[in-house]
């Protein structure tokens, strides 16, 4: 964001960064095949893991997503975790691909636990003022795929594409 800044009409003002961060005592990796047992998931497939509030956002990127899972060789290998609202999943369930849908989840442990299960967090979204779902993922020692929108690059650097 610091480049941004510096190639637009604020360039000569003072910018500072101030990096944001997280309460990794809070925020940690947990044992995936324990939760996977207690959320009852297939032992046999990759679980992708994918946030937004409201997936009928466009930004959100969620016909993105559902190109980019229509290209998996093999869907019958893959869960797809969904934590947010109900209503836009309809798209990908059309299409058979296997969802397990968290809805909205309000409580951190909860969200903890959904983004330590997931062998990756995939964000599509083509818009992030921060990107806060990445980082706590991260936290968790799940590795992220984004787009290069916003502050993805400097978030995400070695821990994800």
């Amino acid at each position: 964001m610091e480049q941004q800044v510096g190639k637009s009409c604020l360039k000569d003002q003072t910018c500072v960064c101030v990096p944001n961060s997280l309460d990794t005592g809070f925020w940690k990796p947990f044992d995936k095949h324990a939760l996977r047992k207690q959320y009852a998931l297939p032992k046999n497939r990759r679980v992708l893991a994918f946030v937004a509030a409201d997936p009928r956002i466009k930004a959100k990127g969620m016909d993105l997503l559902l190109d980019a899972l229509e290209l998996l060789p093999d869907p019958d290998n893959y869960l797809l975790l969904i934590a947010g609202k109900e209503e836009g999943l309809e798209k990908i369930r059309d299409k058979g691909f296997s969802i397990k849908h968290f809805g909205y989840i309000a409580d951190q442990e909860k969200m903890n636990e959904f983004y330590a299960m997931a062998d990756i967090l995939v964000n599509p979204s083509l818009y992030e003022t921060f990107g806060l779902v990445n980082i706590e993922a991260m936290a968790c020692r799940t590795p992220v795929i984004a787009f290069s929108v916003c502050a993805m690059e400097e978030i995400i650097a070695d821990t994800g594409w």
